[in-house]
């Protein structure tokens, strides 16, 4: 397996920690979910701005906010995709179930990302990437979803689903331009910069949410750490390193890698059972991984 795909594998791994992470938090002290995304984006931005700081004098780059042309434009965008993202997702919750919302985004996202990128990137379509996108969404599938899930009826439903989609689409365009932009941008500065504008277009959610509670946030402060530095901070850094030489297409089915680890920490920590449909679809996304690593990627 190639660096690049490696490290798209271990940012998933990353990610499919943080459902765990954010049921441990609940259960010392609760928290709305879109706080807990401003909290994310609001602990990340500072260590990537380090990152994005650091970077600019080891590599003697000049793009790190010295021109006076500064592009926003791209930041600001990618920005309001990750904000949109993020809020889309946890407001799908509520009203589909995490396991509806799970199948819906993160099926949803690499379907989105394949037609993006052969729209707007040129990326190719092959045999390979077909059979790995099946297996991929096949295998997910089967893992994620749960007949006894699907219990709410009505508008409300339909609603969380529509969101759980629309929260795979700007994940997807998340993805596709930050492959765009770091062709002529460093990746460093694309992450901080359009995480910070995410954060503070999430800031709101901290006035329409009574999440000020000093002592409660001490307790969440461990979990919130992890959360924003770890899950999201370094597994969005090693991403996006591993983007820079990977197509878009193949990193959108990579992450699918995602609910494979966040099911099998739910079988170590909370003692979940799998079944013969979740072991057949973790057998299919490592299929569709091994796939991907045939595939000849871009130098």
């Amino acid at each position: 397996m190639k660096i690049s795909l490696f490290l798209i594998c271990l940012a998933a791994v990353f990610w499919g920690t943080s459902g765990t992470t954010m049921v441990l938090m609940t259960q010392v002290a609760p928290m709305h979910p879109l706080v807990v995304a401003f909290w994310r984006l609001a602990i990340a931005s500072p260590f990537l701005l380090l990152c994005a700081y650091t970077n600019k004098f080891l590599t003697s780059s000049t793009s790190f906010i010295s021109s006076t042309s500064f592009p926003w434009k791209p930041y600001l965008g990618l920005g309001a995709c990750m904000a949109a993202y993020q809020a889309c997702y946890f407001l799908a919750v509520p009203l589909a179930g995490v396991a509806i919302t799970a199948l819906v985004s993160i099926c949803s996202s690499p379907i989105f990302i394949t037609l993006l990128a052969a729209k707007f990137l040129g990326e190719k379509l092959t045999l390979k990437i077909y059979l790995s996108l099946g297996l991929g969404i096949a295998g997910t599938s089967l893992l994620v979803i749960n007949p006894n899930a699907i219990t709410n009826q009505g508008w409300q439903f339909f609603g969380g689903v529509l969101l759980a989609l629309s929260a795979g689409f700007f994940y997807a365009t998340y993805a596709v331009g930050a492959k765009s932009v770091i062709k002529n941008l460093d990746p460093f500065t694309v992450l901080a910069l359009s995480f910070t504008a995410a954060g503070l277009m999430l800031s709101p959610a901290l006035l329409f949410t009574n999440s000020l509670n000093t002592q409660n946030l001490q307790i969440q402060a461990p979990f919130l750490l992890y959360l924003g530095l770890v899950s999201t901070g370094v597994a969005y850094l090693i991403y996006m390193q591993g983007l820079k030489s990977t197509t878009a297409t193949v990193a959108g089915i990579a992450v699918l890698l995602e609910p494979l680890t966040a099911t099998c920490l739910g079988i170590l920590i909370f003692r979940e059972t799998m079944g013969i449909n979740g072991a057949i679809g973790g057998l299919l996304l490592l299929g569709a991984i091994a796939i991907l690593s045939l595939q000849k990627q871009p130098n």
